[in-house]
């Protein structure tokens, strides 16, 4: 900490010769004189839980004090009270045993409130501090405070783009063109300063801050990598007099949006992130609270209502344009039996799925007897539909983020043919178990094929979702036993 108040080595003085003799508030003026950084030099998390670690060092002298209300409260609180064994006078009748609560004479001089909340004690702290920092630096005036948007770091003066980023500022939105060759995008850390703008702001604290609070996690700022600087794009951020309204990434390539943050009328983030899909586009929305008065973690993360956004990107992903509803609400029960009419196998699908999966075999590029073959991977590209809704729906599990495929099995029936342009293929599926294991839930389902309306194949998926399940009552599986032809032809059979 020495060394980020002072940014150079530590000078060899002495404060003080005897800590026991020696005025607290001289001791503070003193060490101001010393570190005259440390009134301005904010403190990064990690001096800070390095100061705590110091306070809890094993085999030293505990600190008079309590320095963090955590899991450890009751060990410092105990510790706190040992400075009495060091001061007999302190102690009532001079006899260590008579003390049955260990509080310190200072702690019990302001306690003149009969069985008072703890609350009502943390808030007299909140608002004393307060009240004494308004009399110290304001002369008691709470209207001569400045306002600002979070008490934080400055933002540091403007770095200049490069000369290869186009930029257009106009009174109400500013607008970036990168360049379209690698070796002259600006740096991540300097653009994202640029596109924050040179005041505090939410856009600013979301660009800027290096942690997100998920939960009771801190997590990095993914944020700032979705920004990254990437060739060709288009960024536009709108202003609202001198606060920004909203930031759009057009992408290069397609000239489409690609990402759009806003705040809207409630104070909440959104950050759509959009995904072009045959019918248009669709998008995964991200959601962030705002709270300046959080300096440290100003941007927390909306976990409510996460999964079923993210399940809703998958189902429009892959269910856009099919003969089935992009929701899996209405999959109502795992004996629920969902069919699909599938669709009807073109040169456009053999050619894009050969191109995707590298498949080069010329028994997909030539015909023959003027039939041109498609792979044997269209059929369970007719369940996808179908498969999506189940493993996104509650009656399977409440959280697909978990999940793990396990297998896939295909069966052909004796007298199936490959595929050819021209089929149509459809399918149904059941969920035919779900099991609990240690590792989490099993779910097998059971998945038809259908060409022309005959069966052509079957399928046995498996997948884990990982985590613990308490709900018993949902599981079941369905044996399937083979059925086998013993034939005695003779007597002695």
């Amino acid at each position: 900490m020495t060394s980020a108040i002072l940014g150079t080595e530590l000078p060899e003085m002495s404060i003080v010769s005897d800590i026991r003799f020696v005025d607290p508030t001289k001791l503070a003026r003193s060490f101001s004189a010393g570190y005259p950084a440390a009134e301005s030099q904010l403190l990064h998390s990690e001096d800070i839980q390095f100061f705590i670690g110091i306070c809890k060092r094993r085999g030293q002298k505990p600190v008079p004090f309590i320095p963090v209300l955590d899991i450890d409260f009751s060990i410092l609180l105990a510790k706190d009270s040992i400075w009495q064994s060091e001061d007999l006078d302190a102690v009532v009748g001079h006899d260590p045993q008579r003390i049955a609560i260990q509080q310190g004479p200072v702690a019990a001089r302001y306690s003149t409130v009969v069985n008072e909340p703890v609350k009502d004690i943390l808030d007299g702290v909140y608002h004393g501090h307060i009240a004494a920092l308004l009399s110290r630096d304001y002369n008691g005036d709470a209207s001569s405070v400045p306002v600002v948007e979070y008490v934080g770091a400055q933002p540091q003066a403007m770095v200049a783009l490069p000369a290869t980023v186009d930029v257009q500022v106009t009174a109400s939105a500013r607008i970036y063109q990168l360049p379209v060759e690698s070796d002259q995008l600006p740096e991540l850390r300097e653009w994202l300063s640029i596109l924050a703008g040179p005041a505090n702001s939410w856009l600013r604290a979301l660009l800027t801050t290096p942690v997100i609070v998920e939960g009771t996690s801190y997590v990095d700022n993914y944020v700032q990598r979705a920004l990254r600087p990437l060739l060709g794009q288009a960024i536009t951020v709108s202003m609202d007099g001198c606060q920004p309204r909203s930031l759009e990434v057009v992408d290069a390539d397609s000239g489409l949006l690609a990402l759009k943050i806003e705040r809207n009328s409630e104070g909440t983030i959104e950050l759509n992130i959009y995904h072009p899909v045959a019918s248009g586009t669709t998008s995964l929305c991200y959601l962030f609270v705002y709270q300046p008065q959080q300096p440290l973690t100003p941007i927390r993360f909306v976990v409510e209502g996460n999964v079923e956004r993210m399940c809703q990107l998958y189902l429009d992903a892959w269910i856009d344009n099919a003969d089935v509803p992009a929701d899996s609400t209405n999959v109502s029960s795992v004996s629920s039996r969902l069919t699909s009419e599938g669709f009807v196998i073109t040169k456009e699908h053999v050619r894009a799925l050969c191109l995707n999966v590298r498949n080069r075999s010329k028994h997909y590029s030539l015909k023959v007897d003027g039939e041109l073959f498609a792979p044997m991977e269209f059929l369970i590209v007719s369940t996808l539909p179908n498969l999506t809704r189940v493993l996104s729906s509650a009656v399977v599990t409440n959280d697909s983020l978990k999940i793990l495929h396990l297998y896939n099995k295909f069966r052909l029936v004796d007298d199936a043919t490959m595929l050819k342009v021209g089929d149509r293929v459809s399918s149904d599926l059941v969920v035919s178990g779900l099991v609990s294991t240690p590792l989490g839930r099993r779910v097998t389902l059971y998945i038809n094929l259908y060409r022309h309306a005959k069966k052509i194949a079957t399928i046995e998926a498996g997948f884990l979702y990982r985590g613990d399940f308490v709900d018993i009552d949902k599981t079941f599986e369905h044996a399937l036993d083979r059925r086998f032809i013993i034939q005695l032809a003779t007597a002695v059979d």
